[in-house]
């Protein structure tokens, strides 16, 4: 249900809009409102939601360290960095390509996060938040950022057909939106928008 939402609303935006690289945007509180969209499917407490929802941004959890590593290599105001920056990172600094890929890889998700989840205990769900995550970038990353998730293969990707994680604050705030509105529409159709978030 949560797919047919999603490309319900893509293209909605490609209508409104005229360009999907500039209206639809997949970062890191888009990956968290869609894994806590994807917690609606069980019956879950608030514990349980917020660990599927943080699934749903786990695979760029690197980018915790990397964003303020680029700013320090590329100093910029306000220690923000540009999307131009991005752009050639990977061949300077070959560990941006790892510590970036790495997670994105279905081979992480089989031989690590699967047993990870079955040990700790946690809900299943978990695994289907981070695999969205993995799923989601394929379309909405290109070029040098597409997502290579068959990872340790570099040879095997999908281009993407947009580059939406590029910063574009109006698109992040719409798509927020627009995830939350999802995510409210369903809380509420279950009876539990004011149960628990």
């Amino acid at each position: 249900m949560f797919f047919y939402l999603f490309f319900q609303l893509f293209k909605v935006c490609i209508v409104l809009n005229g360009d999907y690289n500039t209206f639809i945007n997949m970062d890191g509180i888009s990956h968290l409102l869609v894994g806590r969209i994807i917690a609606t499917s069980q019956k879950l407490s608030p514990q349980q939601n917020f660990m599927v929802a943080f699934f749903g941004y786990l695979p760029d959890l690197s980018q915790l360290i990397l964003y303020p590593l680029l700013v320090w290599i590329l100093p910029r105001p306000y220690y923000f960095p540009s999307n131009e920056d991005w752009i050639g990172i990977t061949d300077k600094h070959t560990w941006f390509t790892f510590a970036y890929e790495f997670p994105h890889s279905l081979l992480l998700v089989m031989l690590f996060l699967v047993p990870f989840v079955w040990y700790m205990g946690l809900p299943k769900l978990c695994i289907a938040s981070y695999i969205s995550h993995i799923l989601l970038d394929i379309p909405t990353h290109t070029g040098e950022w597409s997502t290579k998730f068959l990872l340790p293969s570099y040879y095997y990707y999908i281009e993407g057909i947009t580059d939406a994680w590029a910063w574009n604050y109006s698109s992040f705030v719409m798509t927020w939106i627009l995830l939350s509105a999802i995510l409210g529409m369903i809380l509420y159709m279950k009876g539990e928008l004011f149960d628990k978030i």
